[in-house]
């Protein structure tokens, strides 16, 4: 019961608080082991509370912690989110957020429960500009040097121009 009390506090820190007020009681639960992971009903995690409501710290303080930057899967009963933190961040406009969701790997070729692609989210979004830094971002992947020290692609690393359609409309 106590756990069970840990983790619902857990989650709404991220669905109410300011944010310095927000990072320093999720500091205090997570010392505590409220679980990370936890979802409410509807699957949603304090991540993806924090990236909806733009707790910028908080979002840095969960991903540090251990948050799955791409959200859970579904457990036992509980469904997972319909949306990822990601997808999250963009509905709620947070331009912050979301590059450092971006930063810390969120893939953002995931597709929301209905099908649609974060490019199709982000132009409906708050923030008009989404679809615009999106793309570019796509772009500048595009043409980030790969790691591998051999130039000719492998079948399994993806070309760059592969990685540019992820962000682009279907």
């Amino acid at each position: 019961l106590a756990r069970a009390a840990l983790n619902d506090a857990l989650l709404e820190v991220g669905k109410s608080a300011d944010e310095p007020w927000a990072t320093d009681i999720a500091r205090v639960l997570l010392r505590a082991r409220a679980n990370i992971r936890h979802t409410d009903s509807n699957g949603m995690s304090t991540l993806h509370w924090a990236a909806n409501r733009g707790l910028y710290e908080l979002v840095e303080l969960l991903l540090s912690s251990g948050a799955l930057v791409d959200g859970e899967a579904a457990v036992d009963d509980k469904p997972s989110c319909r949306h990822t933190p990601l997808q999250m961040g963009v509905m709620g406009g947070h331009a912050r957020v979301v590059n450092q969701l971006l930063d810390a790997d969120a893939d953002p070729s995931l597709r929301s429960a209905d099908g649609r692609q974060l490019i199709h989210i982000a132009a409906l979004a708050p923030c008009q500009d989404f679809v615009e830094m999106l793309v570019k971002r796509g772009r500048q992947q595009a043409r980030a040097p790969h790691s591998r020290p051999d130039p000719s692609p492998s079948p399994t690393s993806p070309s760059p121009t592969s990685l540019a359609p992820s962000l682009a409309l279907a």
